[in-house]
């Protein structure tokens, strides 16, 4: 990285990395023949989920703990530090503002944590998950 941190990423199912990618000098993207690595790296924390690599993924990385995923009007949202997609959406609709996805951690030893996608099936109806 550009201030000299070093950080160590494998795969758990033992591949070869195919590919791996660093956005915004903050944000890991590395993918295997079945799987898919996003991370953050300030928080130091990465998720690893199943995945068929298609080539036309696009990430986005404005909302904090998720990397949002767009392929081929499906939009998926992985949680760093957690090995599932906290959840998927098929819709015509996949622009970054078109999305709302809320994650609420658990603070101070209360059980409720919170983790919501808000997405538009189409242009007037909205469905939260």
């Amino acid at each position: 990285l550009a201030d000299g941190s070093k950080m160590s990423v494998s795969a758990d199912n033992g591949q070869d990395l195919t590919d791996l990618n660093v956005f915004k000098e903050r944000f890991l993207v590395a993918h295997t023949a079945d799987s898919l690595i996003v991370g953050d790296l300030e928080a130091e924390k990465i998720a690893e989920v199943p995945w068929v690599w298609t080539g036309a993924e696009k990430f986005d990385f404005d909302t904090e703990r998720v990397c949002v995923v767009h392929s081929r009007g499906e939009v998926s949202v992985v949680e760093y530090g957690v090995n599932r997609v906290l959840g998927t959406c098929r819709t015509t609709h996949t622009k970054q503002h078109l999305l709302s996805v809320r994650v609420q951690e658990n603070r101070r030893g209360r059980a409720r944590v919170g983790k919501k996608i808000a997405y538009l099936i189409d242009a007037q109806t909205v469905r939260v998950t």
